[in-house]
């Protein structure tokens, strides 16, 4: 795993399904105003797998 910085233009919410909009979703991490929301993560290159705490945003 290859530690790194996850970083959204926006907020990001978990889903059940996919949809176009953030109707039904649960809002995940710290939303800023006038930043970009920025997560510590780890990513593997092989399996393209992303993990990131979303409770800690930078």
């Amino acid at each position: 795993m290859e530690p790194g910085i996850l970083a959204t233009t926006g907020v990001m919410a978990w889903q059940q399904r996919k949809t176009r909009l953030l109707l039904d979703g649960e809002i995940v991490g710290k939303k800023r105003v006038a930043t970009t929301p920025n997560y510590p993560a780890l990513r593997c290159r092989g399996c393209a797998l992303i993990v990131f705490d979303h409770l800690r945003g930078l």
